[in-house]
């Protein structure tokens, strides 16, 4: 039964992340790792579980850290490298699975090689990771805006699961608008986003709805919004007060 405990420990702490309660999951994935290296529970849990379990905690560690400001791909590549292998197996969290694929900095070579693979969570995230392929192409010369004009038809051309969740699609909308602002086109930004001003609250990766609130304010701002300029400041602050350091720099910089 310690492998039932073990596999709900691993699960919540993904939870704990994703919910902004960074110290929470900070907390269990090492409660996690101490245990796994138990005798008992080297003995009697069986491969397929340890390794799943083993999985959700490096997925979700990975996850922890690049919310820093301070992260460093390079000094994480032994776990980039584990995840990397593990992602083709196991089962993934969408958008822990996603994240990864953002920050993992994997070459266009590795990218191709997930999407030949037939594990159900990496085609759950087809779309972000052909995303990341236009992002990392060498094949062909192209311009900056040229590179993010293919990035945004590829996430307009994306078939959405039939079970396609709420989190998911605002995920897909919140890269769009990244892509949008990156070309100055800030009327396409503000059209995309305000629809989210009626539902925010239902976006529960925290993060993410700070960074949709973030990128919705701004892009009304630099439509006509004066109003929403004050707005704009009180997410940094939020993002602060929850430790997305990143996600704060990252936002202050459109200052």
């Amino acid at each position: 039964y310690f492998g039932y405990y073990l596999t709900t420990l691993s699960y919540l702490s993904a939870i704990y992340a994703l919910q902004g309660k960074l110290d929470q999951a900070t907390q269990s994935v090492e409660e996690t790792g101490k245990l796994l290296q138990e005798e008992f529970i080297q003995e009697n849990l069986d491969r397929v579980s340890k390794r799943q379990i083993v999985h959700t905690f490096n997925l979700t560690n990975f996850y922890v850290q690049t919310r820093k400001k301070d992260f460093n791909v390079e000094e994480s590549s032994e776990i980039v490298k584990n995840l990397y292998s593990e992602i083709q197996i196991n089962y993934s969290d969408t958008i822990l699975l996603s994240e990864f694929l953002l920050n993992a900095h994997l070459s266009y070579e590795q990218l191709l090689e997930l999407q030949k693979k037939d594990n159900p969570s990496l085609k759950r995230v087809t779309h972000i990771t052909s995303f990341m392929m236009e992002k990392t192409r060498t094949d062909v010369e192209l311009t900056a805006v040229e590179r993010l004009r293919n990035c945004i038809v590829t996430l307009w051309k994306r078939r959405p699961q039939k079970d396609e969740t709420f989190i998911e699609r605002s995920f897909v909308d919140l890269l769009l608008a990244q892509q949008y602002y990156d070309m100055g086109r800030f009327d396409e930004m503000n059209k995309l986003l305000k629809p989210y001003s009626d539902n925010l609250d239902t976006i529960e990766v925290l993060e993410q709805r700070l960074f949709i609130k973030g990128m919705m304010y701004f892009a009304a701002h630099r439509s006509g919004d004066f109003t929403a300029a004050p707005k704009f400041c009180k997410t940094i602050e939020e993002c602060k007060v929850n430790n997305f350091t990143r996600l704060e720099a990252l936002l202050t910089s459109y200052i």
